[in-house]
């Protein structure tokens, strides 16, 4: 009986050592973290605004919401208008080489601006809605990686 009772402790210690020596293992690395991208769409203006700027701010916003709604829920796209002549927005004119009021499209990875784009386009384009929605969404699709349709 003493013997089963040697080969009983030998096999319940052995065990106890191999459960402890599979938690002394190195841990799982930490996943990779996947680089945040989105893409800001702003419409810069000034204080004072004539109908043809108020157009392009409507027609460009009325398009994003229209067509890219699900990028603007996830965050993968925002919209945002700025007065450049507002405290605090004086460094966008110089950034982004604004001489009029302007839709530009800013790409960001992780925070960092890594390209833009002015959409010089839409003041040729505002009295022609579908030309300039189309234009709008094709730089848009560009600047999320979608597929042009």
């Amino acid at each position: 009986m003493k013997l089963w009772n040697i080969v009983g402790a030998g096999l319940l210690i052995g065990g106890v050592s191999i459960a402890f020596a599979g938690t002394n293992a190195a841990p799982n690395p930490p996943p990779v973290a996947r680089a945040t991208h989105k893409v800001i769409a702003y419409y810069f203006h000034r204080t004072v605004r004539c109908e043809t700027c108020r157009a392009i701010e409507a027609q460009a916003h009325a398009t994003i919401e229209a067509e890219f709604s699900v990028a603007l829920k996830t965050g993968t796209l925002e919209w945002r208008v700025v007065n450049v002549e507002e405290a605090g927005n004086e460094s966008f004119v110089k950034d982004y080489d604004l001489a009029q009021p302007a839709l530009v499209l800013v790409d960001s990875v992780n925070g960092q601006r890594v390209r833009w784009r002015k959409l010089s386009r839409v003041w040729d384009l505002i009295h022609t809605p579908p030309a300039f929605a189309q234009y709008v969404q094709n730089e848009l699709r560009n600047y999320l990686g979608e597929p042009q349709p």
